[in-house]
Order: C-alpha cells, then structure tokens, then sequence
C-alpha cells in the first residue's frame, strides 16, 4: 500500500510536467477522437479507482481527517513528503490546478502471482499529440533515474529506472489519448495485450449499473468478486475458504466513494452472479426488518443479518433457482429430507420452515480465552415462538427416542439448553452456511431460537442478555445502524476492536507482523457496516466505515470496565441469592433453628425465628463446614451487615455489604482471596449513588470516579497495574 502511494504520486507530478504545456494547445486548437480509458484496463481486476477530476478528487481525500491520520501513522510516514510535494504543486501553480481538474484516472489492482498483487494507473490525456517528446523531457529532468525502452508488440514502453536499485522501476505506454504506468511490467503488457479486447465496452450489466449512478460524483470503485479469493489470500493463510462462497455468488459492484471527516462511505450496486445461491434468491424476496441486536451480546464482533419478508418465498425463490440451474443437486436434497422426515416421523415444513420470521443470523463474539476460531452463534427470528418451541420440541422428542445418547437437556440461569450430538443438522435443512453449527446447543431468548456450536458461547450470549449487556443498549452501535435502512436483505456489521483477535489469527506471517505493529490504525476504522437491499436483478449497496483515532483506547477502556464488573459478585448480592427462606411449617417455631445438608451432620444455615420470622444473624457454611456468611435479619428482611467469606480454612473476607430491608444501603465492600480490596462503592436505597473506587489484586486503583442515580457522572479515571493514568473520560 505504501509503493501504491509512493508511485502515485510520482506519477501524478510526472504527468503533470510532462502534459502542462500542450494542454491548450491540444484542447483548445486541435480536436482529436479520444479512447475509451478503461480500454487500457485488463478484464481481471480485483478493484478499479476512477476520478473523473484529478484536482477536486486530491484535495477531497487529503484535506480530509482520515487522510490526516494516516499521515500521522509510521506506516505511511515515507509517502508523506510526495503528499507535501503534491499540496504544494497544486496550490502554487492554477495552471497545473486547471489541467488535472480535466482529467480522469484509473487505478486497477490486479493479482500478478499467487500471493502478491501490483496497480496500473491510466490517465487520460486528452489528446497525445507531441505528448511523446515532452514526457521523454520530464522523465530526464528527475534525478537518480535513467531511461530505457523496449518494443511489446510494436507499442514503445519505456522504463524509468532507479540508478542505485533497478528493481525500483516504473513501466509506461501511451495508448492514444491515455497515458498507462504501473511497477510491473506484465501488468503493462497484459495492457497491451487487451488494449483493442473492447471487453468493458462490450460488459452491458456494467453500462446498466454505471448508467444508475449519478455521474456528478468525484470518485468510483468497481469491485471484481471473483477475484476476491486469491486476494484475500495475500493477508489471510486460508482467507479463500471464506472468500469463496461470495466469489461464486457475486460478480460486482460498482459504488460512489464518499469521503467525510470521520466516515468513509460507499453506495451504489451489486450484482450476483447466475447461479443458484443464498443471495441470488434473494434478490426475489421483499427485505426483513433487523431483529436480533436487542437480544445479542454487546460483545459480538461480526453480525451477519440475512433478512426476508417471508421465509416461504426465500425458500420457494432458492429452490426454483435449483430446479432451473442445478435439478440434480435439489433432487438428491429432497431426498435427504424425505428420507429423514420418515425416519423421525416430523414434517419440516411444517415443524420448522412454517414458524421462521423475517431474519436468520450468524454471530461471532470477541474471542475470549478459550475461544475456538469456528464458535459461532446463529439466531432464527420466530413469528410466533410458541409454534418454534413445539415444532422443535417434537423433532427433539422424535430424535430422542431413536437415540436418547444423542439428545441431552439442561438448565441454565433458568434457560433450558438442548444439546443435540447429530453432525449436519441445521446444514441439512437450512444448507451449507450452517455447516459449522456441528453438536449445536439451542435454547430461546424472547422470539428467537438461538443456537451455537459452543456451550460456553451460549452461555455468554445469555449472561449478557440477562445482565442488559446486548447491542440494543450499545449506544454507538445503535447510532451507527441508524445510517441504514431497518429493513434488508443482507447486513454485516463488524466491530473492529472486538473482532481484531481473528484478524491477527487469520493473518499469514508476513502480515501477522504489519497487522500487530498498525494495530492502532486498524482499530481506528472502529465500525464497518455493509447493507444489500433489493431492487430488480441486483441489490442496492451501501458501505460506511467511521473513523475514530481514539478506538483502540476507548475499546481498552471497554474491557477494562467489563473485566471489572464480571468479577465482582454485585448481582449476587444484590438479587439476594443468598437470603434464606423457609416454609410455613418451620417459622411457626419461635427459637434456635439450625439445618444441616442432607446425609451430612455439617450445618448448611443456623439462626434465630422469632415472631415466625428469620431475625438476627444467621451463619451459612460451605458444604465442606467452611463459614460462607453472616447476614443480619430483621423481621424476615435482610437489614444491617452483612459479611461474606471465601470457602478456604482462612475465613477470608468476600465482601461487607449494609441493607436496609432487603436493599443494598450505604458502603458495599468487596475482597480478593487474597485480602486485598477489589471495590469500595456506596447504595442509596439500592441505587448506585456516591464515590466508587475499583482495584487491582496488588491494591493499586484501577477505575475511579462517582455514580449518581445509578448512573455514571463526572469524570472518571482509568488506571494501569503499574499505577500510570491510562486516561479520564467525562461521562
């Protein structure tokens, strides 16, 4: 990327030296037929950059905050004396300001072996009449270089070579009114080779899609599907596994660039491919409404929403599309499904495809420690939920007594998680994207079946959702989804911060390295957004990535606050799971009271009953007879001190926790087993209110600041282990 830069600029100032002084004579005296410009563009690109005005594109990009930030960056620190150079040139000389604001260039990204890719720069001259002579005296004006050329099929190329590194070399042509460079000469000669192919002249879905696009726009890119794969491949070992599927199923799109201060958009058309796939079919269906955010972890990284009207007509939509183009393949499909409706005794269209609602997605939280690289969480909106339960409740009862060893059901934090150790299940019915929901475990969050492939994921995704932490209460990422439209067909959503620990696992070495030391940069491009809505054969796209340099602090920060408050035992105190209740029969005796846990003689709880309620302190132990706590009852309400012990020998102190009626009420205390002090915060009547302090296991302060109405106020203060001011956030 930084050679990309580099070149371009030289390119640029070259052209500019070279054309400057026949600029009127050539547009103003004599008239000349002028060539198409994508002529000089090869029919394998993996994407095109077109300005249709030089000047007015250049100072768009570098008078905006993105491209300042880049600047800043060590990685692209070297292109900045060309960007200098470039202000400069433009902004001291109207006449060169004049000629580029008259100009159009490509750029195209081409792969040039299996595992590198090079650009070729066209520009469009206007005219070439005596352009040859006047560029070979620009190119002999630059120091440190010399000029060489050769013939390729009776075109003159000429090689501006770098006098201490040959390797340093820059390949041009001229092809009528085009001036075409790049730093590989194959690319130049596969140029020349298709110069007269009239391949893009001839591409009509292109000249319908372009034909929808304003024309008054500055910046174009055209994305080339197919090649997506081998070039994903130079950053990602295996990226083509993943890349594939979309290479089969899209052919292009063609988008306006926007650039803005803190966004980078793209809008404009993507068309897929013919043959018979996921998203093919749904470019018959009306758009589903997104759904699955407000019961989703705030912790996902990628949510990849597939959204319809109506299930019944994707599905109509895809199996026609085989019928048509693949017979053999849904032939054998409806097979399976016959067969395997036979054996169970169900009926799939009615059990399972009649309830499906308007959206199916795919999730991939932040990785945590034990994360697996292909743990995945889907999601299917149901439109009536109590039909989903029972539909798949006879599957599961059917499977069950074929073979009770494959069909498991437990319960968590008052969740029922049926676990089914088939292979292919939801792949059978639902196709090739659910092939890794292997062994899945299912359970329901209001109108979703959720599924997953890792237990410990499902059971994050229903932590979170208990404990409010899920994208619908993410302000920024709420703020962010109202850029697009509430309905579609097909939106992804990545979270940069949260999804880079894949990034750097995907990554081969040689990019394993770049992607580590630019972590900052890559950061900053925090939120990725891409939405395909439906219109006539192809779909209407829109790209937005916003910009913020502090995303990687602030996703530190994140962290650092939801580390915090997953270790503390906050909620457990404050839902009062520990308070002991007894039954009718037991609190009509007034005195000591003591129980002990079954088949032992160690006491599970003692205490005093008086009036027929729990009053005093009562002390819990552990099963193995260590002391687990002392609480104070006051008429059957916990009220007073409370303390909380660790379950070792030491009797180390938990937590101090003072109640007033069952409600947390003034100072809250808690410890690490070790004894060192974890929080100091204070209640009003239950609420968050006054100074808060959390520390690290060494006693040092981690995060400071106040809560008033349980809410977040003032500054606040975040802290590393060493004690150092990591930063201050005014809430």
């Amino acid at each position: 990327m930084k050679k990309f830069f580099k070149w371009f600029f030289i390119i640029i100032l070259l052209f500019a030296a070279a054309a400057g002084g026949y600029y009127v004579y050539d547009n103003y005296l004599v008239k000349h037929e002028i060539r198409n410009d994508f002529s000089a563009i090869p029919n394998d690109p993996v994407f095109i950059i077109e300005s249709k005005n030089l000047s007015k594109g250049w100072t768009v990009v570098s008078e905006s905050k993105i491209w300042q930030y880049l600047l800043k960056n060590p990685y692209f620190a070297d292109i900045n004396e060309y960007a200098e150079l470039m202000d400069k040139f433009l902004a001291n000389n109207k006449a060169m300001d004049l000629l580029l604001s008259n100009r159009s260039m490509l750029i195209s990204a081409h792969m040039i072996s299996g595992v590198d890719y090079d650009f070729l720069f066209v520009i469009d001259l206007q005219s070439t009449k005596a352009i040859s002579k006047s560029f070979d005296d620009a190119l002999n004006l630059i120091d440190g270089f010399h000029i060489k050329k050769r013939k390729y099929h009776n075109v003159e190329i000429i090689e501006f070579i770098d006098d201490e590194d040959a390797s340093n070399t820059i390949y041009f042509y001229l092809l009528d009114n085009l001036l075409v460079g790049s730093y590989t000469a194959s690319l130049i000669e596969k140029s020349i080779d298709q110069k007269d192919s009239k391949y893009w002249e001839n591409n009509q879905t292109l000249i319908e899609v372009s034909d929808n696009l304003s024309a008054r726009k500055l910046l174009k890119l055209y994305f080339n599907y197919k090649q997506l794969p081998r070039f994903i491949n130079v950053y990602m070992e295996g990226g083509d596994e993943y890349t594939q599927p979309l290479a089969q199923t899209l052919s292009f799109s063609l988008f306006h660039i926007n650039l803005e201060d803190e966004q980078l958009s793209f809008d404009g058309y993507t068309v897929p491919d013919s043959i018979p796939s996921y998203i093919s079919a749904l470019t018959d269906v009306k758009p589903g409404k997104m759904r699955a955010f407000n019961i989703i972890s705030d912790q996902t990284a990628m949510y990849l929403s597939i959204g319809f009207k109506s299930y019944n007509m994707f599905y109509l939509s895809l199996t026609d599309q085989y019928a048509r183009e693949n017979p053999e393949e849904l032939k054998e499909y409806e097979k399976n499904v016959e067969r395997l409706e036979k054996y169970l005794g169900i009926n799939i269209k009615e059990d399972f495809y009649s309830w499906i609602g308007e959206e199916i997605t795919f999730i991939k939280l932040r990785p945590q420690k034990n994360t697996r690289v292909e743990d995945v969480v889907v999601t299917i909106h149901a439109n009536d939920i109590d039909k989903a339960k029972a539909g798949f409740n006879k599957i599961a009862e059917r499977i069950k007594k074929r073979s009770p060893a494959k069909f498991k059901s437990t319960e968590y934090r008052n969740f029922e998680i049926k676990y089914l150790e088939i292979k292919g299940f939801f792949k059978l019915f639902l196709g090739k994207l659910f092939k890794d929901l292997e062994k899945p475990y299912i359970t329901y969050i209001e109108n979703f079946m959720v599924i997953s492939n890792s237990e410990a994921t499902l059971k994050q995704v229903i932590d979170d959702y208990i404990t409010g932490h899920t994208l619908s209460h993410d302000e920024k990422f709420i703020d962010f989804k109202d850029n697009f439209e509430a309905k579609s067909n097909i939106s992804v959503f990545l979270q940069m911060p949260k999804i880079y620990t894949n990034l750097y696992h995907f990554s081969n070495l040689d990019t394993k390295k770049s992607v580590e030391e630019n972590r900052n940069l890559i950061l900053s491009f925090n939120q990725i957004g891409i939405q395909l809505v439906a219109e006539g054969d192809m779909f209407k796209t829109l790209i937005i990535a916003t910009h913020d340099p502090e995303a990687a602090l602030n996703d530190k920060l994140e962290k650092l606050e939801q580390q915090t408050a997953k270790a503390l035992s906050l909620e457990y105190f404050d839902s009062l799971r520990f308070k002991i209740t007894l039954p009718d029969s037991v609190l009509s005796v007034n005195g000591a009271f003591k129980e002990q846990y079954p088949a032992t003689e160690i006491t599970h709880f003692e205490g005093n009953i008086t009036n027929h309620q729990l009053n005093g302190i009562w002390r819990t132990y552990y099963p193995g007879g260590n002391l687990q706590s002392t609480v104070n009852y006051n008429d059957g309400l916990v009220d007073g001190d409370a303390y909380f012990y660790y379950d070792n020998d030491k009797n180390t102190k938990m937590a101090e926790v003072q109640y007033t009626d069952d409600l947390i009420d003034g100072v809250y205390m808690e410890y690490y087993e070790n004894g060192a002090q974890k929080a100091l915060l204070h209640y009003e009547s239950g609420i968050l209110n006054g100074e808060a302090e959390y520390y690290y296991r060494t006693g040092r302060t981690k995060i400071k600041g106040k809560y008033k109405n349980g809410r977040k106020k003032g500054k606040w203060y975040f802290y590393d282990e060493k004690g150092n001011l990591i930063n201050k956030v005014r809430q």
